[in-house]
């Protein structure tokens, strides 16, 4: 038996029954809507009241409209029993029925309308698409519209300008802050002839964080020295991927011997496939006389033959000192080295001191080897000259001996020559910096010293009501007219001096 037949047919009873409760909640609703004031006689007192109300309304509303429905099922369904059995067959629920909205429960919504259309009305839609409308067309006149260097209004101009201005207006967050990330060179004698640009956080410094004594930051073992030192051949530039707020402190603690020149942070930085690049071709100067210090390879990337690259410091005294890298960067200032980039690609991949360390040996051995052969050959050259061969070839094999000997002797001259200079330097560094520490601690001291008379002073000082007790005591008041009339009289003599001068 089909489903038609198998669903009992509603009974006379119970349609009578629908209809009349379909007449008698239409009759309550007219009755409610007519006469409101019967079912609400007292004003509410607050809007808690008006929404219960209200509430109500709704639900007995929704009550009336879901029993007429019901009735009007009933009617068709004892009219026509089998466009009912059909209806029972086919569906057991519309799928296009509204709960919030049983007026609309037999009515499909259009495959082709929007979501815009069922969610907006009419002229809020009219009004959304009218202000994206004129949002696009705000952008592309922004970023399309005719300058002095380019007025067509043809579509590929304006597309053109549009690219060249979207692409200015996103390096605003991706390129640095200026153009020139240094001033301009200073006059000749006063610039130093090389710019060293060395990273802060783990080269110079290290923090670190526990839940005990929060932020720590360590400072590098003799980096005062580093600093100070090579400030005599070098401008010292402080490049870090730091926020300025951050660094700048930091700084000013370990710029003892105020060696650093500039500082360079985080918005100096070129932003790049996802990582922030220390660009150095944007320092404003001389890329054949700039020297960076870093651990990060990505941060140099574009300039790695002015790169050495160190070690990154995690904080432990047992790590390389900066100070095993001043003779080599001593060495080039000193040789007035005219481009650093053949010599730097030349240690890449290297511990830098000891790999200069090795070539030092070398060279010097090297150089021995030179001066005894060429001293060999000067003697054979002169016994030859002596047994025979004429005075004109004795000379000129003796000039050639002696000519290649000075040449050995005049590197080896500048060998000990550079080293003495270094040596020097040194000392003089040294004695300098005694001399700022002692005068650091006197100052620290004096400072101490003062403190402790201030102390001292905020010791014997009185209450305010010891105050008020002694200006009123007769002996303090006697004490203080006798000063005055001294005062008084000390002036009226000097006046009386100075006029008989005149």
């Amino acid at each position: 038996m089909s489903a038609a037949l198998a669903r009992p047919t509603p009974s006379v009873s119970s349609s009578v029954t629908s209809a009349v409760a379909a007449s008698s909640a239409t009759l309550f609703a007219r009755h409610l809507h007519l006469q409101p004031a019967r079912f609400n006689t007292s004003k509410p007192t607050d809007k808690y009241s008006k929404l219960s109300e209200g509430i109500a309304a709704q639900t007995l509303l929704g009550k009336i409209e879901t029993a007429k429905v019901a009735a009007e099922d009933a009617r068709n369904a004892e009219g026509s029993p089998a466009a009912a059995a059909a209806s029972s067959s086919t569906s057991t629920a519309d799928p296009f029925a509204d709960p919030a909205s049983p007026d609309r429960a037999r009515k499909p919504s259009s495959s082709s309308s929007s979501s815009l259309d069922e969610d907006l009305p009419p002229g809020q839609k009219y009004t959304v698409i009218f202000m994206f409308t004129t949002l696009f067309g705000a952008g592309i006149w922004a970023f399309g519209a005719p300058d002095e260097a380019d007025g067509s209004m043809s579509p590929v101009a304006i597309a053109k300008r549009i690219k060249r201005r979207f692409s200015e207006w996103t390096d605003s967050f991706t390129a640095p802050t200026y153009d020139k990330l240094l001033p301009d060179p200073l006059p000749a004698g006063y610039q130093k002839d090389y710019t060293l640009v060395i990273n802060l956080t783990d080269t110079m410094i290290h923090p670190t964080w526990d839940a005990q004594h929060g932020w720590r930051v360590s400072k590098r073992p003799d980096l005062d020295y580093f600093l100070g030192y090579l400030s005599r051949f070098y401008e010292i530039v402080v490049f870090t991927r730091m926020p300025g707020f951050s660094a700048q402190p930091l700084i000013d603690r370990i710029d003892t011997y105020q060696s650093i020149t500039y500082r360079l942070y985080k918005d100096a930085t070129t932003y790049k496939d996802g990582e922030y690049i220390k660009d150095l071709s944007k320092l404003n100067r001389d890329l054949s006389r700039v020297i960076v210090m870093d651990w990060d390879e990505l941060a140099f990337k574009q300039q790695p033959d002015n790169a050495i690259k160190l070690e990154r410091w995690d904080g432990s005294p047992n790590v390389r000192s900066l100070k095993d890298y001043i003779p080599f960067l001593e060495m080039i200032a000193l040789k007035g080295v005219p481009d650093v980039r053949p010599i730097l690609k030349s240690y890449a991949g290297a511990d830098v001191p000891t790999k200069f360390a090795e070539r030092q040996i070398e060279y010097r051995k090297h150089l021995a080897e030179e001066m005894r052969r060429a001293e060999s050959e000067s003697s054979a050259k002169q016994s030859a000259s002596a047994s025979g061969g004429g005075v004109s070839a004795g000379l000129r094999g003796l000039l050639g001996a002696t000519s290649s000997r000075i040449a050995l002797q005049h590197q080896q001259q500048q060998q000990l020559e550079l080293q003495r200079h270094a040596q020097m330097y040194q000392k003089q560094f040294e004695e300098e910096a005694q001399m700022i520490k002692e005068e650091v601690e006197r100052a620290r001291k004096a400072q101490e010293d003062e403190i402790q008379k201030q102390m001292q002073k905020m010791k014997k000082k009185m209450t305010l009501l010891q105050f008020v007790n002694q200006m009123m005591d007769p002996e303090f008041q006697r004490m203080q007219q006798e000063e005055l009339q001294a005062a008084l009289n000390q002036a009226t003599l000097s006046a009386t001096t100075a006029g008989s001068v005149q």
